[in-house]
């Protein structure tokens, strides 16, 4: 399938014909959740966990995440939620 939908590394992919819709990523995720999960990784000295995408300024982990996802995530849902009750309208 094709992304229709990538903004603030929150992809989609939609199988019309099928109806189905495939996420990656973690959109619910708060804040400082990778961050968390990236350093605990690290301090366990995985070396198959890289840096995550885009989520530190100049992609520099000493620097605290910024949120960027939040506003998009939040639409994708509305968006998502309002189709659901249109559909059984």
């Amino acid at each position: 399938p094709k992304p229709i939908y990538r903004d603030a590394c929150i992809k989609y992919f939609n199988v019309v014909r099928k109806r189905e819709i495939y996420i990656t990523g973690h959109i619910e995720y708060a804040t400082h959740t990778l961050d968390t999960e990236y350093r605990r990784d690290q301090l366990r000295g995985r070396t198959d966990v890289g840096l995550p995408f885009g989520y530190y300024p100049a992609d520099d982990p000493s620097q605290p995440p910024v949120d960027t996802w939040h506003a998009p995530a939040v639409t994708f849902y509305r968006n998502w939620l309002d189709n659901l009750k249109n559909a059984k309208s």
